[in-house]
């Protein structure tokens, strides 16, 4: 427990120092402040996650610098913006198709500033930038599910619900014959057929008479 305390301590010290130097103030949760009331607990193990995951990533970003850092600075506003969705989403009801347009701006907003650092002249780090510009459409999946579990009217959820047709199967096609390995005799040969076989084959044609 205290060995998992101080590597925690240890990380969030690394952090601030990466902070720092970047010259960026390192964002403060809401459960961080003094009398903010307790969130819910799926906001706090989204909080969690990303201080774990996105941390170390920011971390390395921090050693590289550079465009680097950039890409991924862009990279925490993108989750800072999501965190504040999710919180958004838990206190709204019933959206329509213009409310999710003007819900998923501040995330939008981001992933346009995300794309312009793939513009102009390619870089040697063009391929981090524009892997981070890629994924953050991966986000975009809160607008869908805010809207088609708290709206009716959206087609979305009726084409979820809808029970799927039942086709019948078609019937397997008819197996090939097998071949035979067996020979088959071949017919007697008669009249003319047969005299000409006995003359080649050296055979009196006369024997027996």
């Amino acid at each position: 427990m205290e060995q998992a305390l101080l590597t925690r301590l240890e990380s969030a010290v690394a952090r601030l120092e990466t902070l720092s130097a970047s010259g960026s103030a390192p964002s403060v949760s809401s459960r961080d402040l003094p009398g903010a009331p307790a969130l819910d607990p799926a906001i706090s193990a989204f909080e969690d996650l990303v201080a774990d995951s996105l941390g170390r990533v920011s971390d390395a970003a921090g050693k590289i610098g550079g465009q680097v850092l950039d890409a991924t600075k862009v990279l925490e506003e993108a989750f800072a913006a999501l965190r504040e969705l999710l919180v958004k989403a838990k206190r709204s009801q019933k959206p329509d198709l213009a409310g999710i347009a003007e819900f998923l701006k501040p995330l939008n907003n981001v992933m346009v500033k995300a794309n312009s650092l793939t513009e102009g002249k390619r870089s040697d780090y063009f391929n981090h930038s524009k892997t981070v510009a890629d994924s953050l459409t991966a986000l975009a999946w809160i607008g869908l599910a805010w809207g088609s579990l708290n709206s009716a009217s959206l087609s979305s959820t009726s084409i979820t619900k809808a029970p799927t047709a039942s086709i019948p199967a078609s019937p397997p096609p008819p197996k090939a014959p097998l071949c035979s390995t067996e020979s088959v005799p071949s017919r007697p040969k008669e009249g003319m057929s047969a005299v000409f076989d006995e003359i080649s084959s050296g055979k009196s044609v006369t024997a027996g008479i």
